[in-house]
Parts: structure tokens; sequence; C-alpha cells
């Protein structure tokens, strides 16, 4: 079958089994057949597009494990607003996370030092 988690995140081929209790998703087939790349802190991790680096969604690590946040898919609406320069500079959603969740705004005071 086939899973809408939002209007960006969208997985195919499916397989439902009733008596599991839990969702998993194997990260090659998302990757491979989504280009998507995921990037890993100890913390979270980042689902964003492999081309354009639009981040799709955040996964939150929770007792060794990755928990994908239905409520912090962003929609298309949102990714549409974000620009992300065509050059080797590191995404400000990599600082974010490797400075420990700073806002946007102190993360860009701390860019002029």
């Amino acid at each position: 079958g086939t899973v809408h988690f939002s209007s960006n995140l969208i997985l195919h081929d499916v397989l439902y089994i009733p008596t599991f209790t839990f969702n998993l998703i194997s990260i090659s087939k998302l990757v491979s057949s989504n280009n998507y790349e995921l990037i890993f802190s100890s913390t979270s991790c980042v689902l964003q597009e492999t081309n354009n680096h639009v981040k799709i969604g955040i996964v939150e690590a929770r007792h060794g494990l990755y928990h994908l946040i239905p409520n912090q898919i962003p929609t298309k609406a949102a990714n549409s607003i974000i620009t992300h320069p065509q050059c080797n500079t590191i995404p400000i959603d990599l600082w974010h996370f490797r400075m420990g969740h700073p806002s946007t705004e102190r993360l860009q005071c701390m860019r002029n030092y």
C-alpha cells in the first residue's frame, strides 16, 4: 500500500502486518526510492531531499531508536519559502542540530563571529 505522512513524505509499497504493534521504516528503502538523505546526530535526525536540501521531517532519538515526529513534518508551503544557496556551505539546519537547537536568529548572530 501507500502511506501519506504529508504532501512531501509519501511511502509506496508499504507492507501491513495487523498483529505488529510498531511502524518500522527501512532507511535504505526510504533513501533509495525517494531521493532523500538523512543527517544523523546522537539525539535526532533530519530527513531532507537530496537535490535541494528541503527539509521533509525531523526524527527524534529515543531509547536507541529514531522516531518520526508527525507534527514536525513541514508542508510544501512552508518549504517553498526556504531558499538554499547552490554553493559548498553547510545548511543552517545542520548547525541548528550541532549547536544544541538554538534559534535561527541566534545562529545568524553567531555567524558574524
